[in-house]
C-alpha cells in the first residue's frame, strides 16, 4: 500500500480507516467546541495531521454528527463527582462506573509519522475501574477500603451561584473522614491540591475538619490561606488565636509575630480591613526601622526552625504590600527590607548574593524536586484521557495538567505520611502501599526545609518550568506541552543556584500574590482576583482526576457558573 506520509505529514488521500477511528475520539471531543476548520488546524497543529477539508468534512459526515454552530455547543462539563458519593468507582475518563458505550479501540503501537508528542497521545480505554495504560502511569495505590457509613450518604444538593470568591459557609459540606490515619492523609494530599487547583472554599473545608482531630499548626497555616467567606475568616481567626492562647509571647522571634501575621491578615480579609491595616503596621514598626531613601533596617529577630520559612516569607511580604498601599508617603523599601530578611535564614547566613559559594544543603528539596520533574518529562509520561479536554484551555490550565500529570507519577510513591502530617500506624510506618519505591527525597524534604507541604513545592516548580517557555513567546510557538514544559525544565536546570532560589521565590509570590493582596469577600479590590479566575467546567476534570487517585468519591462538585483561582502559574503566566 502506498505510503500516507507526503512532505512530513499524513494524505488525507492515503490515511487508512483504521488511523481515522483511533483519531476519532479526539477529533469527534474537539468538534463540541470547534468549527471545521478550527478541528482540522488543531489536529495540523497538535498532532501534525493533515487532512482536506474536504475528507474532514466527509468522515465527519460518516460518524453522524451534527454540524457546529457558534456559541450554541455546550461547553465539556466536569465529571459528576457527587455521583459518586455512593461509593461508585470512577471511569478514567471521570465518568461513573459505566459500560463504555463503544467498543475500545485496540492498543495500537507509536507511529512516529504523525510526530505526535505523549501528552497528546491517546491513551487506550482503561481494562476497569482504576487502570491505567501499561507503561505510561503507575496504577493508583491500592487503598483500603473506606468504612461504610452508618447510614446512607445523602444525596449532593447543587451549591448556590457564586457572587464572589466568598461562596459558602464553611459547614456546608464536612468531608467523610473516618478515624483511620489513611483516610487523614488522603484528604489532607486532596486539600493540597485543591488549593493549587484554585478551589479554596473545598480545600479550607477539609483543613478545618483536619484540625478539628488534629490541631496541628500546618492545618491552621493552610486555613488561613485558603479562607475565603466571613464565616470562613473568622473560623480560621479562631484556630490561630487558640494556638497562640497556648503559646508563649516573644516579640524577638519570628514565630510570635508570624502568629500576629495571620491574625492581622484575618481582619484584611474579613470586615474590618482597616483593623487589619493598623495591626499590619504595627508589625512593620515593630520590625523595620524606617531610615528613608532606600536604607530601611530590618531588625534582628530570631528566625523559625526552617532553612527557608517560605510561609512567613509570603505573609510578611503581602503585609508590606498591604503597609505600602495605605501609608501614603511612610513607605517600606520592601525590596530592600526581603533582601535583609533572606540574609536572616539559617539557608542563606551570609545572605543570597553568596548563594555559588554556601554549600545549599538546607534547602536541596527545591533542586531535588526540579530534577525530578525533568527527569518524569524525559520519561514521557502520557496525558490521562480525561484530561484531554483542558489541553488549549489557556496557560493556567495547561500547567495544572501538567502538574496533575507529575502528581500522579509522585504519587505511587511510598508517602511521607510520618514525616509531613504525622499519619502513621502508631510505629512510624507508612499508612498504605508501596506504590514505587520510598518517595524522593524532596517530598520529604519540603516541609522540614521551607515549612510547606510537597504539593505546594511541585506546583510552584511547575509554574516555574511552564513561565520559564511561555506559549505565545519566542521558542514557544510551535512546541506541543510536553515540549514546553521539559524545555523549561531544562533552562532552570541550568541556573546558577542563587538564579534558582530567586526564581523560586519570584514565583512562589507571583502564585499567591493576587489572593493575599486583594480584599476578599467581595471587599476592596476584588476585582483584580476575579481577573485571573478559571470557570468551573475547565477547572472539574482536574478536580475529578485529583480525587479519583486518591479515591476520594464525596468531594461535591462545583457549581456551573463558579470561578476558581488557580495558584500555578500567577502574574508569571
Amino acid at each position: 500500500m502506498a505510503t500516507f506520509i507526503i512532505n512530513g505529514r499524513p494524505n488525507a488521500a492515503r490515511i487508512p480507516n483504521e488511523v481515522w477511528e483511533d483519531l476519532r475520539p479526539i477529533m469527534v471531543e474537539k468538534y463540541k467546541t470547534m468549527t471545521l476548520s478550527e478541528v482540522r488546524d488543531w489536529m495540523k497543529r497538535e498532532h501534525n495531521f493533515s487532512a482536506t477539508r474536504q475528507y474532514v468534512h466527509r468522515f465527519l459526515h460518516v460518524w453522524k454528527l451534527k454540524k457546529y454552530k457558534q456559541n450554541t455547543s455546550p461547553p465539556a462539563s466536569s465529571p459528576d463527582i457527587s455521583a459518586l458519593a455512593v461509593g461508585t468507582p470512577p471511569r478514567l475518563d471521570g465518568l461513573p462506573g459505566t459500560p463504555h458505550d463503544v467498543p475500545p479501540a485496540e492498543p495500537h503501537e507509536e507511529d512516529h509519522h504523525f510526530g505526535s508528542h505523549p501528552l497528546y497521545d491517546a491513551i487506550p480505554p482503561p481494562t476497569g475501574p482504576y487502570a491505567a495504560a501499561p507503561g505510561l502511569l503507575p496504577p493508583p495505590i491500592a487503598f483500603p477500603p473506606a468504612p461504610a457509613p452508618a447510614c446512607p450518604p445523602p444525596a449532593w444538593a447543587p451549591p448556590p451561584a457564586l457572587a464572589s470568591l466568598a461562596i459558602r459557609d464553611p459547614r456546608s459540606w464536612t468531608p467523610l473522614l473516618s478515624p483511620s490515619p489513611d483516610s487523614h492523609l488522603r484528604y489532607a494530599r486532596l486539600a493540597s491540591m485543591l488549593s493549587a487547583l484554585g478551589d479554596a472554599h473545598h480545600a479550607f473545608a477539609i483543613h478545618s475538619s483536619l484540625w478539628t482531630s488534629h490541631p496541628w499548626h500546618a492545618h491552621a497555616v493552610a486555613c488561613i490561606r485558603t479562607a475565603q467567606s466571613h464565616p470562613e475568616i473568622e473560623s480560621a481567626r479562631r484556630m490561630v488565636r487558640a494556638e497562640a492562647a497556648a503559646s508563649t509571647e516573644d516579640d524577638t522571634v519570628w514565630e510570635t509575630k508570624l502568629t500576629e501575621l495571620l491574625l492581622a491578615h484575618t481582619h484584611l480579609w474579613g470586615p474590618d480591613p482597616p483593623a487589619g491595616l493598623e495591626r499590619v503596621a504595627r508589625i512593620v514598626r515593630a520590625v523595620v526601622r524606617k531610615r528613608g531613601k532606600g536604607r530601611d533596617r530590618l531588625k534582628i529577630v530570631t528566625p523559625r526552625p526552617l532553612p527557608l520559612d517560605i510561609p512567613l516569607y509570603l505573609f510578611f511580604r503581602s503585609a508590606l504590600v498591604w503597609h505600602n498601599s495605605a501609608s501614603g508617603g511612610g513607605c517600606v523599601d520592601v525590596r530592600g527590607v526581603l533582601k535583609q530578611f533572606l540574609g536572616q535564614q539559617p539557608a542563606f547566613p551570609r545572605g543570597l548574593e553568596h548563594a555559588e559559594t554556601d554549600p545549599l544543603l538546607g534547602i536541596d528539596c527545591l533542586s531535588g524536586c526540579l530534577a525530578w520533574c525533568a527527569g518524569v518529562l524525559r520519561g514521557r509520561p502520557a496525558l490521562p484521557a480525561e484530561l484531554f479536554n483542558v489541553v488549549g484551555a489557556g496557560p493556567v490550565v495547561e500547567a495544572c495538567a501538567v502538574l496533575c500529570v507529575l502528581w500522579r507519577v509522585w504519587l505511587g510513591y511510598r508517602p511521607e505520611a510520618a514525616a509531613v502530617w504525622g499519619y502513621h500506624d502508631g510505629a512510624g510506618r507508612v499508612c498504605y502501599g508501596d506504590g514505587l519505591g520510598p518517595c524522593p527525597a524532596w517530598g520529604e524534604n519540603a516541609r522540614a526545609q521551607m515549612g510547606i507541604e510537597a504539593t505546594e513545592l511541585l506546583g510552584v516548580v511547575v509554574g516555574m518550568v511552564m513561565a520559564a517557555v511561555p506559549r505565545g513567546q519566542q521558542g514557544g510557538l510551535g512546541m506541543s506541552l510536553a515540549e514546553r514544559a521539559l524545555a523549561g525544565a531544562s533552562i532552570l536546570e541550568g541556573l546558577s543556584s542563587e538564579d534558582l532560589v530567586r526564581r523560586f521565590l519570584e514565583q512562589v509570590w507571583a502564585s499567591n500574590k493576587r489572593v493575599m493582596t486583594v480584599g476578599r469577600s467581595g471587599g476592596g479590590r476584588g476585582q483584580e482576583v476575579r481577573e485571573g479566575l478559571v470557570s468551573a467546567e475547565v477547572v472539574g476534570p482536574l478536580r475529578a482526576f485529583v480525587a479519583g487517585a486518591l479515591g476520594v468519591y464525596d468531594l461535591p462538585v462545583l457549581e456551573p457558573g463558579a470561578a476558581v483561582y488557580p495558584l500555578v502559574l500567577g502574574e508569571l503566566g
